[in-house]
């Protein structure tokens, strides 16, 4: 999976000063879990998702730009892309974990924090579409269970036949195990996904007639968010 850009400040620091810059620009803005959960989503997507398509998104769910100095926006933009670095980089190593990165205070709820990395990846997954039906793609699904199950567990307990009983999936024990299975999961769709590439030109191949449209092979040049001037696809948007 490529990194784009430069990847500068230190993990302990670099999730938490976006998500409290993000929180100062737009209130609606996505919270440090949430923006976790949607670039983790991002790195392990079928194709490389350009900056151009993505950023607007952890500003507010409308995707509209907010009124602030162009600096400024340009900034947060660039640091965005370094956080995905982070993730990328955890993905490639074997070492991601959810919210690795993004200190949490002593108290907060553990479920609610998994509920809001796991809104932010199924957010994530909104900019697979162009490129696959996550729907009608059971293997997919039945990959992702792990992560619909911290946010809405009863909502999918009917259709799981492997529990003898509701209550025994919405047991305690259970949703440890869901939640100890989400980095295998994660990398599972970042290997399924490759593993299309692998055997046809690109995913949007693989899945006919699910092709990415010219909309989205424009982006490519789209302006890089770094600031260079220079297109995404001759910038950042270049595979290392």
């Amino acid at each position: 999976m490529p990194v784009i850009g430069n990847h500068s400040e230190q993990p302990s620091t670099l999730f938490p000063v976006l998500a409290e810059k993000l929180a100062l620009i737009d209130q609606r803005a996505m919270s440090l879990p949430e923006l976790h959960g949607y670039l983790s989503a991002l790195v392990a997507a079928p194709d490389l998702v350009p900056p151009g398509l993505w950023t607007p998104f952890i500003f507010n769910e409308d995707g509209i730009a907010p009124r602030v100095d162009d600096e400024l926006l340009t900034a947060v933009r660039k640091e965005a892309v370094e956080c995905y670095n982070l993730v990328s980089r955890a993905i490639n190593e074997g070492t991601f974990e959810p919210l690795s990165g993004t200190p949490n205070a002593a108290d907060s709820d553990p479920d609610d924090l998994m509920k809001r990395w796991a809104e932010g990846f199924f957010k994530g997954t909104a900019l697979w579409e162009t490129v696959v039906p996550v729907a009608e793609d059971r293997e997919l699904t039945s990959m992702l269970l792990p992560i619909a199950y911290c946010i809405d567990a009863e909502a999918i307990a009917a259709d799981v036949q492997d529990y003898t009983s509701t209550a025994d999936f919405l047991s305690d024990d259970t949703r440890e195990s869901m939640y100890g299975m989400i980095p295998a999961a994660v990398l599972m769709i970042r290997d399924y996904f490759q593993n299309l590439k692998d055997l046809h030109a690109s995913p949007a191949e693989a899945m006919l007639p699910f092709d990415v449209s010219v909309d989205q092979e424009d982006e490519w040049d789209y302006p890089c968010p770094c600031g260079s001037g220079e297109a995404f696809g001759d910038c950042c948007g270049r595979m290392e």
